[in-house]
């Protein structure tokens, strides 16, 4: 992550916000359509994997199969996006070039094959191979002034090489594609469609903000705001690791006292919240250094939409925070609306405000939404009300922080 990072600034800087900009309007294109090829079978195929593995040959074959169609489904949707009036030639190619990594879902099935198997380690350091040729291979391009396609075609030749250095670790350790069992594809996508289609609303509000200031601005615009993006984002890998630590114990404490569960709830969401202000805050006042020395002068503008966005990281790890309650809950139902209600939220809030006030608009949409996805749901539901109350005392805490001292 630290190798990405550094070399994507500096990419940043070589490109400008302009071509920055039209390369991360084809990323999120891609982004927005990757959710048809991968089906949102990921959760649901690692625990078959777990609960039947000596037919996990005829899952992967299937999986793979499924998720190639999906891919050149998604391809044909990419396509047809680049080839529509107003997509500038130089858009048109990277979308071509960027659909190639639409397939790469299909192989990506011997990665959760790995992980089911408790050899993450054997997978993460073969894709760590893949992240250093990416990134000496942008180094190469900067320093050789190379064109705006290039780097598109570095994503597609780094995801390549990690999905096959996968799938060779793979191989080496037992896993194999087998037939394709269509009665098994039957049960996975009556099961997982609605992964899928929270898996699209999420790339709906994740993504769409790009799309609609390119659209409606122009490339310079989407380009300073995905700078902004990348500096705010940063730490939204905190909540997940954490959710992951924190669920088996919440697991635990679900099956004891109904107090003594909501008493576990209301510690983690405001250690959660109290991570995300202690991450936003000095972000807010750092803003312009930040952008200035992470990207130039030319990307000045990027602090104003730094300062806004980065705010939305509160609802982002209360958002992650409540997903295990969610789980032991069954609350899955709910949890497809909220992300639904989430990203049409972000849709017609930067309709009324890219107009207006272009990349700061769109960050507002952004936190916003975010708001309205992890909170304001959460209380207009009778079944996750309570935990919503308890979302609201932690988004509180700089004004009621002042009970943990007292226990003290």
């Amino acid at each position: 992550m630290f190798l990405a990072v550094i070399v994507g600034l500096w990419v940043a800087r070589y490109l400008g916000p302009a071509e920055y900009g039209l390369l991360n309007f084809a990323l999120a294109g891609i982004a927005l359509v990757g959710p048809l090829a991968e089906l949102g079978f990921e959760a649901v195929m690692r625990r078959e994997f777990v609960r039947a593995p000596d037919q996990s040959p005829e899952l992967a074959g299937t999986v793979l199969r499924l998720r190639l169609v999906g891919g050149f489904v998604a391809l044909l949707v990419i396509a047809g996006f680049a080839f529509f009036p107003g997509v500038s030639p130089v858009e048109r190619r990277l979308f071509l070039i960027l659909g190639v990594s639409l397939f790469q879902p299909g192989v990506k099935v011997a990665e959760s094959w790995l992980q089911s198997r408790l050899q993450s380690g054997r997978s993460v350091v073969l894709q760590w191979i893949a992240i250093g040729a990416g990134a000496g291979a942008r180094v190469v391009a900067i320093v050789f002034k190379a064109p705006v396609e290039v780097f598109a075609e570095i994503v597609v030749l780094e995801t390549v090489l990690s999905a096959g250095l996968v799938l060779i670790g793979a191989r080496r350790s037992g896993f194999r594609f087998g037939l394709f069992d269509s009665a098994l594809a039957r049960r996975l996508l009556r099961e997982c469609w609605p992964l899928g289609l929270a898996s699209v609303a999420m790339m709906i509000y994740m993504r769409i903000d790009i799309l609609m200031l390119r659209w409606m601005v122009g490339a310079e615009s989407a380009g300073v705001y995905a700078a902004a993006v990348r500096l705010s984002e940063l730490g939204y890998f905190l909540p997940v690791v954490v959710a992951a630590s924190v669920q088996p114990a919440m697991v635990r404490a679900y099956a004891g006292s109904k107090a003594g569960y909501y008493q576990f709830l209301q510690r983690y969401f405001d250690a959660s919240a109290l991570a995300a202000y202690a991450l936003s805050v000095p972000i807010t006042l750092l803003a312009p250094w930040i952008v200035r020395v992470a990207y130039g002068s030319q990307y000045a503008a990027a602090s104003s939409v730094l300062v806004i966005h980065t705010w939305a990281s509160i609802f982002v790890f209360l958002g992650v925070a409540r997903g295990p309650f969610l789980i032991n809950g069954g609350f899955t139902r709910f949890s497809l609306a909220s992300t639904l209600a989430g990203a049409l939220a972000n849709v017609v809030l930067n309709l009324l405000l890219i107009p207006h006030w272009a990349a700061v608009g769109a960050a507002v949409a952004t936190v916003g939404s975010y708001g309205i996805w992890a909170w304001l749901t959460s209380l207009l539901s009778s079944q996750v009300r309570p935990a919503g109350w308890q979302l609201t005392r932690a988004l509180l805490l700089p004004f009621t922080g002042w009970r943990y001292l007292c226990r003290t």
